[in-house]
């Protein structure tokens, strides 16, 4: 999926041409002044892109990184849940031995 020369529009600065892509990064050249911005999250949060083909391929892949992101954060509270739960066993033990 090549972005460069890509046309893009947003809200406040208007229609502009992704000029650079480096890493997560695109520069956007405007009429006024060229941005940066995240890749992919700025799209379709901030910029809109001409081609509506690329620009569903973007969010789909946004959507997949949200459901990642989403699973590996509920394996971490049930993760932290387990460990809560040891603890408070381990502390309900060590209370426990600690009346004799």
């Amino acid at each position: 999926m090549n972005l460069l020369g890509q046309a893009v529009k947003h809200e406040k600065f208007g229609n502009g041409v992704i000029t650079e892509l480096c890493g997560n990064k695109i520069t956007v050249c405007f009429a006024e002044s060229s941005k940066l911005f995240l890749f992919p999250e700025a799209i379709p949060r901030y910029l809109t892109l001409k081609n509506n083909s690329i620009q569903k391929k973007i969010e789909i892949i946004n959507e997949e990184r949200t459901q990642l992101i989403n699973e590996e954060k509920k394996k971490i509270e049930e993760e932290n849940k387990y460990r809560n739960r040891l603890y408070k066993a381990d502390d309900e033990i060590r209370g426990w031995n600690a009346d004799y």
